[in-house]
């Protein structure tokens, strides 16, 4: 997808799903709280969802209290348009967040 048509997507829809892969490093961490952040400054709902537990070294994050763990929350109730994996190069690298992207109507890898 091009950034011109990730751009018009992250404006079109309301719901967002954001996840990166197993064992993340702080570049995916970070990746996904700023864009947390933003969307969330465009007036968005958004649900930050990861595989796993947030490494110890990473806690000190502004945002990282917002970041879900898969399995730790009823995910079935999360609204979701769009489902977005940041620094993933492959869905299946998501973990069991991978599941949740049938609920979207778009998916966008960044």
């Amino acid at each position: 997808m091009s950034l011109k048509k990730t751009v018009a997507c992250l404006k079109r829809h309301k719901n967002f799903i954001l996840t990166t892969h197993t064992n993340p490093e702080g570049d995916a961490i970070g990746s996904e709280l700023a864009l947390e952040r933003l969307l969330r400054s465009m007036g968005k709902r958004v649900t930050v969802v990861n595989p796993g537990p947030i490494p110890e070294e990473y806690l000190f994050l502004p945002g990282i209290g917002s970041v879900k763990v898969m399995g730790a929350f009823n995910a079935s109730k999360v609204p979701c348009d769009c489902f977005v994996t940041v620094d993933c190069s492959d869905l299946f690298r998501c973990g069991s967040v991978a599941a949740l992207h049938s609920k979207a109507q778009t998916v966008v890898n960044i």
